[in-house]
This record gives structure tokens, C-alpha cells and sequence, in this order.
């Protein structure tokens, strides 16, 4: 768990210092920003779900948390293509089959939808299962905002366009010309910019599921 956790904060580490240059720098056309603020809320996001796939495959597998307690490993098939169809069938409430497994990386769950984790974790039954429900069940919205606002980028569906609406309440900030934008306002409850808020939101779970 320690090399986990200390990748992932290293990759935050990265994202906090380029988030800075990101948000004071001057632009010369708005697409621009909007690149750069779309890039690194997906690079952030997709760091995000490695490591919750990297915490999941080595709790399955046998590990040690940061401070030293030994994690047991399932008596089962923990290879990454069946924990990945674990992860997916007991998503959506179906009982996975003893051969299931997937191959193909495109195939793989959306390790990093918190929502998901609290469903999946006990049927995946992990030996540090109390501890990963603890940290993934922490009332942080980082996660989930994280995610709406990278899915409504990627896709701008007006199913997306609705939920990223609805988290815009969470936050204050002039009107945003792109769901981007919406790192640039501020979270009343830290008084700083979203994108900060998120990522501290990351590290204090990464943090709880890894001690």
C-alpha cells in the first residue's frame, strides 16, 4: 500500500503545481484554457481510477497498509481480468459466474466511481473490507463532482449537462462558458479553487484506504 499511496500523491503533487500554472496564466484565445483545464481534470481523473484499481487488485491479493498491518488474500481467483468482472457484475447487482473474467482493457469497470465502490466492496470481500468502506465512505464530494464534471466534458450529453448542474450548487463563481471552468471557482467550505478542493478530497481518502 505504501508504494500505491506514494505514486498517487506524487501524481497529485504534480497536479497541484501544474493546476497553478494552469489557473494564473493569461491566454490569448479561450480555447486555450479550455484545453488545458479539460486535460488536466482527465489526466487527474485517470489517475485517480489506477489507483483505486491498484488499492482493490493488492487488498484482493494480499498486501500490508502503511502502517505495517498485513492484509490476508482472498482464498480465489484475484487476477486483475477477474477482479475486474467481479467489480462489474456486482456493480450492477448480478452474481458473477466462476469462469467470468475480462481481458480487454476497454472492458474494465470505472474503478474510481466512488458510488460504485460502496456496492462492489463487500461482494469483492477484500480482508481490509471495514477499512476501504471507511475511506471510500467518507463525505467528500471530490470524487463524484471529479467524475460528473470529466464525463460532461468528454461527452456534453444533456443527461450530463443536468448532473453537472446540479453540483454547481456546491460551489461559487461567475457563469462558466465551459464545464472546464468550473475549477476555476471556489469551494466556500476550504476557500479555495475547486480543482484543489477535489484533489485534496482525493488524497484524504488515498490516505484512509492505505493507513
Amino acid at each position: 500500500m505504501e508504494s500505491i499511496f506514494r505514486a498517487f500523491v506524487s501524481n497529485t503533487s504534480r497536479f497541484r503545481t501544474r493546476s497553478e500554472h494552469v489557473l494564473n496564466s493569461s491566454y490569448s484565445h479561450s480555447f486555450e484554457s479550455t484545453y488545458l483545464t479539460s486535460q488536466i481534470i482527465s489526466e487527474i481523473w485517470l489517475s485517480w481510477c489506477r489507483f483505486c484499481r491498484d488499492l482493490i487488485i493488492a487488498s484482493c491479493n494480499g498486501s500490508a497498509t502503511r502502517s505495517g498491518t498485513l492484509i490476508q488474500a482472498r482464498s480465489m481467483n484475484n487476477t486483475p481480468e477477474r477482479l475486474a468482472y467481479e467489480f462489474k457484475q456486482y456493480k450492477f447487482g448480478n452474481n458473477p459466474r466462476p469462469s467470468g473474467v475480462i481481458t480487454q482493457s476497454y472492458n474494465e469497470p470505472t474503478w474510481g466511481d466512488v458510488s460504485a465502490m460502496l456496492t462492489v466492496l463487500p461482494g469483492l470481500n477484500p480482508s481490509n473490507l471495514s477499512s476501504l468502506l471507511s475511506g471510500f465512505g467518507l463525505s467528500l464530494q471530490g470524487p463524484q463532482h471529479l467524475q460528473i464534471t470529466r464525463n460532461t466534458i468528454s461527452h456534453l450529453s444533456a443527461d450530463g449537462v443536468r448532473s453537472f448542474k446540479q453540483i454547481l450548487v456546491f460551489y461559487a463563481g461567475v457563469p462558466i462558458r465551459h464545464p472546464s471552468d468550473l475549477i476555476r471557482w471556489k469551494d466556500p467550505s476550504k476557500n479555495t479553487e475547486v480543482i484543489f478542493s477535489w484533489i485534496d478530497d482525493l488524497e484524504t481518502i488515498a490516505s484512509t484506504v492505505t493507513s
